[in-house]
Parts: C-alpha cells; structure tokens; sequence
C-alpha cells in the first residue's frame, strides 16, 4: 500500500479526533466541526475509516456504507472526490504533498498511528486505572475520563445501520466501564459509584451488576430507604422485561437492607404500596374501593416484600416517640391478619396492584 508522498514531517499525532459530544478534528492549530470538516458523506467517510482502526477498507465497503443499495462508476467517482477533499482537511500545514489516508489496491486506509482519538485516549485512561490497586488514585484518573464516556456518541449523525452498531457496541464497552469502575471504588466513593451505576442502568435497564452496586452504595451511606426503592425498580424492571425476578445477589443485599437502621424519613411510597399489596391480598377487595387510599400506577411489590418491607420499617419506627407501641400492634395486627391469608398468585392479585 503506498501513501501520499511525505515532506519529511515529523511523524507524531498531528491530527486530534473528537467524536464524543459531536464530531471534531483538530489539525495543527485548525479546530474544524462538521460543517468545516465537509457535508454528511465525508465525515462518514472519515468515521468509516476511523472505525477500521488502521486496517484497510475496501472501497466497495466505502460505497455500501456512504450510499447503501447503489453501485456503479459514478458512485466510485464520487468516492475519490471525498477522499480527496477529506486529504485536503487533514493535510497539516507546510506538508502539501502529504496525508494520512493511504491508498491501497482497491482500498483505503487512515493512518492511526498519527491520529489522536478522544476514545482511545481514555479507553487507555480507564483499562490503566481499573488494573490499579490504589482506588484512591484509580478514582482521580476515573472521574474525568468517564464524565466523557457517557457524552452522547456521534450526535446528529444519522441513523444508518453502520452508525447504529457503532452506538451500540460504543454503549455496551462504556457500560461495563462505568460497572466495573463503580464496584471498584463503591466502599471508598459510594457517591461516584452510583453516579457512575445509574449511567449504567440508563445504558441498560437489565444489567444486574449495575442495580447490584446502586444497592451497596445506598448500603454503605447508610440510606436503606433508597436502597429498597431501587431494589423495587430492579424488581419491576426484571419483572416486566424477563418475566423473573432479581438474582441471588441482589436478594441478599435487599435482605439486609430490610434489616438495617431505619432513616429518620422512610420511603412512605415504598411503605404505602406495601400497606396496599397486603390489603388487596387479605381482604380480596381493590383497594380503590376504600376512599382516600391511593392506587399504585403499576405492579406492586410480592406478598413477601411488602411484608418484609413493612416489618422492617416498623422496627425502626417502634423506637421512636412518633409511634406507640399500641399502634405498631394494631399495624402488625393489621399486615397479618386474624385469619390466614389466602393462597394467592400474581395473577389473581387485583390489577390495582399488578398494573405498575
């Protein structure tokens, strides 16, 4: 594969890459953005070659990628056009004859060596700083590569199918970035842990590991109320998406969730659902049909978790002034009634319960 002609430049990384928050390229002192670098096809043609990470590229794949289901000569014209126009915007200044992008047999290709990308460059930042055993320092180097990571990724760049397996391959290493990082630093920094885990969870509603390492943040900053509220989103995320319910390891957090120190505020919605699931379940009435008691907007929690909920909330109620002893009875009275509670399934729980 022979290159244009070089003048003898010093062969450094000349050219600085931005596609995080949009797409940008810096070439000597010339930031260029979309508009400067060229129209629609040549800044796909650069991601294109970009994406190849050095290898060459077939300008047959070019053609299909820049216009998808059309072939012919004119097609292959217009391709060195762009190619000539994006050797134009990369060319540094004093080097007229030289330029990245090689031209091979039938393909082209762009030189990586010289080419500084912001996902590579912090791809390296994270990789080093998540093999570290210092978290203290790992930490440093954490929060400002993935405050970039999470920036959307080639914006206002189309939806064609390339860009769309590019968004989702960027989307899947990023959230196992932020997982993996947020586990490493949770019981030194629980606050960028969740920052970090609720990114995940944005990314992917299912992934366990994320909603795990939410939990133990809450966990560890002594808030369980807002641990169990995010278990119950796990719950009905997994319920509605998977039909199942929360791993082993998400289970054994709640559970100590449940039994730790109540809050001086608990999640009066958490306990209110819980106070309906166990109504609608003893007395086989819809709870809409008592005034005054709200309906949930979705499926509740299970039997179990409202009363395991509601028997931890009473445990740390019981100790306050705010509530007697007398009126903790008649709750727990309440929860479990005189007469045993029905067998009941999901699905013959009332749709007040079961349709948030």
């Amino acid at each position: 594969m022979s290159a244009v002609a070089s003048d003898a430049i010093d062969m450094q990384e000349l050219i600085a890459v931005q596609l995080l928050g949009g797409v940008s390229v810096r070439v000597d002192d010339r930031e260029m953005g979309p508009r400067d670098i060229g129209g629609t096809k040549v800044r796909h043609l650069l991601l294109a070659l970009l994406f190849a990470d050095g290898m060459p590229v077939a300008k047959d794949e070019l053609i299909s990628m820049l216009w998808p289901g059309e072939r012919g000569s004119a097609c292959g014209a217009t391709l060195e056009t762009y190619i000539c126009q994006l050797r134009k915007r990369l060319r540094p200044t004093g080097a007229p004859r030289w330029s990245p992008i090689e031209t091979g047999s039938g393909c082209y290709r762009l030189d990586a060596d010289i080419v500084d990308l912001d996902l590579h460059r912090h791809r390296r930042v994270v990789e080093r700083a998540l093999s570290q055993v210092d978290t203290e320092a790992a930490l440093v180097q954490l929060r400002p590569s993935l405050a970039q990571l999470v920036r959307p990724f080639l914006p206002g760049e189309g939806d064609a199918a390339w860009l769309e397996d590019a968004r989702w391959r960027h989307g899947s290493q990023v959230r196992a970035w932020l997982v993996a990082a947020a586990e490493k630093v949770v019981d030194v920094a629980p606050g960028d842990a969740a920052t970090w885990a609720r990114a995940a969870i944005d990314l992917d509603p299912l992934d366990e590991s994320a909603w795990w390492v939410l939990l133990r943040s809450s966990e560890v900053q002594g808030r369980h109320a807002d641990g169990l509220r995010s278990y119950e989103q796990c719950r009905r995320h997994l319920a509605a998406e998977l039909g199942c319910q929360p791993g082993p390891r998400l289970q054994e957090i709640y559970t100590r969730l449940l039994g730790g120190p109540s809050e001086s505020a608990p999640d009066l919605a958490l306990l209110i659902e819980s106070v309906i699931c166990l109504y609608v379940t003893i007395t086989g009435e819809p709870a809409s049909a008592v005034a005054g008691v709200p309906v949930p907007a979705g499926g509740g929690p299970s039997v179990e978790d409202a009363r395991r909920t509601i028997d931890a909330l009473l445990r740390g109620l019981s100790c306050s002034d705010a509530v007697t002893t007398r009126s903790a009875a008649r709750v727990r009275h309440l929860t479990r009634g005189r007469r045993p509670a029905p067998s009941v399934t999901n699905s013959q729980l009332h749709p007040a319960v079961l349709t948030r």
